[in-house]
């Protein structure tokens, strides 16, 4: 864990607030600890409406599977205005039998389906977790207790350490009350438009509990009781602080719970004070951050203080800083671009406090994902056996597990999952059959489940009767993998995965394809080839093909069929580990890497009162619209994974003041036009590999960034707002005589005037 501190103004006066945010970070490496999760999901009579088809029992399921059930447990609760409940268990079955069980019926109590998840978490010693889903809000004798309210199951849940992730299913669910209890507790807040994108937020929520890095996080922070402290602007959008005095100081507590790692946390309380005066905020040594570590020791990290000064008022002077609105940063939930913007000074002379805009773009870090789905031959060529008497199958079983062991340690592999699904004929009838399935679980490399799966060939399973239909096992495999990439289709963090297909057979009582095979009926744009399929790719088991001429012709072409992207003579291998292990490293090259927007630009214009002076890069355009504002535009065109972009803008203060008093008092006008172009970035996702492009266009606003202009002590006015003056005058006012100021008391006016800047100039962005 570290902790850093950050004030948005180190300078105000006493009727000026700044605001004060802390940010954690958890570490790099996630703790390798049991998990408790409980799946607490809807079953209201609302549900057979929005999720006509199951499919967030399919989404749990999936999820389940890739938990390791060696360590980690799973209970299930269904629930409407009452709840039944299925205890914490690593059985699979057990899991699997409760969450079929959930029905659809009753109506919708918050409260109900979070008690009861508590409940079964209640004696949990390890990460405790809730995955909370509904489609509706509390009504007709539902209940939703909020934090801070005496009964209030969220803060049960934040005092006990449960990290509560919640998804909005559709477009009648509670999304202000479900982002208020997941930020309470350390969660995390989805919102899923339909049913068919539960698959994909489960799959994403499973990656972030996985990856834990500290537990029962507590912050403390101190400050000087003299300073008014605000917390009403964050509440719902952070955990609820506690405050008491003690003494001289105040005492900011905050129960943070569960950190992942490499996730930013950031709490953010407005401080100001009616004296002027130098004040330290989070004084040591009781501002830190303390928490229990992977191996349940306890642990603390220091928060390094700040120093705020709050000034005297006098004349007029610009601080040039700000932030980037409520939030530094703005990010696109569907593709996972952010866009932050800072308010900074320039340091340069001739106006070293002149505004400097920063703006930054960022692309998500994308890691090696592979999904490897085996088609293996259990026909009754899988029994026969080597002049060294070993039969095909164990050959099968050697090569694979030896493959598997060695992708277990390979940076690109690392998060590989794992399916296998069996065939031989088109015999769907067959009584030892049991290792075909259509829904086969995708297991992460090293579950034990994968070699037990492949342990289940023998004797028996390959019957000595079935024949070899190739036909039937592209079928099976390939409808599996259509089934994966639809499943991922509302992921924007499945587009950087691989897809294979390893495709196992051997010589013997064989059956060629048929011009109706799938391999001539799916045309190449389909689903797989949009959604990062790599391809097919046959092994046979044995050294030579040449005494097999139909064999070999049909394994060629599944093999041209199965690489889409033509990367070069395709043809069958023999099946050795070296080989499989190649096969997908070849194709796994640059996995992390690679265009994730395209066509991007940047739109910034600036209210009538900033000058552009420069920015870096160049814009690609500039434009003074008619209301006084300046547009801004880069043409950035594409970012790939992990890239940031950013540029800087240099401005002026250049404000038309009024001077005089008036009878009805005079005004400042900043209207801007409906015409002129609001701050934004526009670009076309999702990325050239990604499954079933959608909307592909998107315009993402800028938060609105916002300056400061500060009285303080000493004062004086910018030498630009000056110059601008100067020149004002200059060009609009008759020439006076010498010693006589034409405008009297300007510079007082000015400061008074500046000081309505915060709530009268905000740039639109």
């Amino acid at each position: 864990m570290n902790a850093e501190q950050h004030l948005s103004r180190n300078v105000i006066s006493p009727s000026e607030t700044t605001t004060v945010s802390i940010t954690l970070k958890g570490g790099e490496a996630p703790c390798a600890s049991p998990i408790d999760v409980v799946l607490s999901i809807d079953s209201s009579g609302s549900m057979t409406t929005s999720d006509p088809h199951d499919l967030r029992k399919s989404a749990a399921r999936e999820f389940v599977s890739g938990l390791d059930l060696s360590m980690d447990r799973v209970g299930v609760v269904s629930w409407n205005t009452s709840a039944v409940s299925w205890p914490l268990t690593n059985n699979l079955r057990d899991i699997e039998s409760s969450i079929e069980s959930i029905g659809a019926d009753g109506y919708t109590s918050l409260d109900t389906g979070l008690e009861s998840a508590i409940d079964l978490l209640s004696e949990s010693s390890g990460s405790k977790v809730i995955v909370l889903l509904t489609d509706g809000i509390s009504t007709d004798g539902g209940h939703y207790t909020p934090p801070g309210i005496p009964g209030s199951p969220v803060d049960e849940a934040r005092a006990k350490g449960i990290m509560v992730f919640t998804i909005a299913l559709g477009p009648d669910a509670d999304a202000r009350n479900l982002t208020e209890i997941a930020h309470s507790t350390g969660g995390e807040f989805y919102s899923a438009p339909d049913a068919s994108a539960l698959a994909g937020i489960y799959q994403r929520i499973r990656s972030s509990i996985t990856g834990i890095a500290a537990r029962d996080v507590i912050v403390s922070y101190v400050l000087p009781s003299s300073l008014s402290v605000n917390l009403s602007p964050y509440t719902g959008t952070q955990p609820v602080a506690s405050l008491r005095k003690e003494g001289d100081l105040t005492v900011l507590t905050w129960q943070i719970g569960t950190v992942l790692a490499n996730q930013s946390r950031t709490l953010s309380f407005d401080v100001s004070s009616p004296d002027p005066g130098t004040f330290v905020l989070g004084t040591a040594p009781d501002t830190a951050v303390s928490y229990t570590e992977c191996d349940n020791t306890r642990s603390a990290v220091a928060i390094p203080p700040a120093t705020l000064r709050v000034s005297p008022p006098g004349s007029f002077s610009l601080e040039g800083s700000g932030i980037g609105g409520s939030n530094a940063s703005v990010v696109q939930n569907i593709s996972v671009l952010s866009v932050s913007k800072e308010v900074l000074p320039n340091g340069n002379a001739p106006c070293p406090d002149c505004p400097r805009l920063r703006i930054t773009l960022d692309t998500p870090e994308r890691s090696c994902n592979a999904d490897i789905l085996f088609a293996i031959d259990k026909s009754g060529s899988m029994r026969d056996r080597d002049s060294s008497g070993r039969a095909n199958f164990e050959i099968m079983q050697d090569a694979l597990y030896e493959m598997l062991n060695a992708a277990a340690s390979t940076p690109e592999l690392r998060n590989a999952r794992i399916a296998i699904v069996s065939w031989d004929d088109l015999n769907v009838t067959d009584d030892y059959d049991r290792i075909t399935t259509l829904d086969p679980q995708w297991l992460t490399i090293g579950d034990p489940r994968i070699a037990a799966t492949i342990q289940e060939y023998n004797e028996r399973t390959c019957k000595e009767t079935d024949l070899t239909f190739y036909e039937a096992g592209l079928q099976k495999a390939m409808r599996i993998m259509h089934s994966r990439i639809n499943s991922q289709a509302d992921d924007p963090l499945s587009c950087d995965s691989r897809r294979f297909i390893i495709f196992i057979t051997c010589r013997s009582e064989f059956k060629g394809i048929s011009k109706s095979s799938v391999l001539y009926t799916i045309p190449r744009n389909s689903t797989l080839i949009r959604g990062g399929f790599e391809g097919i790719f046959p092994f046979y088991i044995g050294t030579d093909l040449n005494g097999y001429p139909l064999e070999l012709k049909d394994l060629t072409e599944i093999a041209m069929y199965g690489d889409p992207l033509q990367r070069g003579t395709a043809a069958p291998e023999s099946l050795t580990a070296g080989n499989l292990l190649s096969t997908v490293l070849e194709r796994m090259g640059g996995c992390a890497q690679g265009p994730w927007v395209n066509n991007v630009t940047l739109t910034e214009t600036l209210y009538p009162y900033l000058r552009y002076t420069g920015a870096d890069p160049v814009p690609s355009a500039v434009t003074h619209n008619r209301d006084g504002s300046t547009t801004l535009r880069w043409n950035i065109g594409t970012l790939n994974t992990g890239e940031r972009w950013s540029a800087t803008i240099d401005t002026s203060v250049q404000m038309k003041l009024p001077v005089d008093v008036a009878e009805r008092r005079s005004g400042f006008g900043g209207n801007i036009s409906s015409s002129t172009p609001y701050s934004r970035v526009d670009f076309d996702w999702p990325a050239l590999s990604c499954a079933a492009p959608r909307r592909q266009h998107y315009e993402l606003p800028l938060a609105e960034g916002r300056m400061w202009i500060t009285c303080g002590a000493p004062c004086k006015t910018s030498a630009v707002a000056e110059q601008t003056q100067q020149s004002r005058e200059a060009s609009e006012t008759p020439e006076a005589p010498a010693g006589k100021r034409t405008q009297p008391g300007f510079e007082v006016l000015l400061g008074v005037l500046s000081l309505m800047a915060i709530y009268l100039y905000t740039r639109r962005s």
